[in-house]
């Protein structure tokens, strides 16, 4: 898809007589494209704080990580709740069980 569109756009650059800025657009895209991923890199170490409330308590800590491990945290409790409720759907009583 991305391919399609940088070749659609040299070709409308191409037909309007710029083919100076059609040569260079492939290269402004990869820029773009790193320049992207490295905003990727520094918003996962940027420090992010949150107010986190324990079980059972109504009082508010509050609690800085990185956004990567926030990220990691968030990722391990999904996958707490999907096998708690994949082994509640199992039958351990053995009743039917040959």
């Amino acid at each position: 898809m991305r391919q399609i569109l940088i070749v659609g756009i040299v070709s409308v650059l191409a037909v309007l007589g710029l083919q100076n800025v059609a040569a260079q657009a492939p290269l402004l895209v990869a820029q773009v494209d790193q320049k992207a991923a490295k905003d990727a890199k520094k918003a996962k170490n940027k420090r992010v704080c949150r107010y986190v409330r324990e079980t059972g308590s109504r009082i508010r800590e509050r609690v800085c990580r990185k956004q990567k491990d926030w990220d990691r945290m968030e990722e391990r409790a999904k996958e707490n709740v999907r096998d708690a409720y994949d082994g509640s759907n199992r039958n351990t009583t053995g009743a039917g069980q040959t």
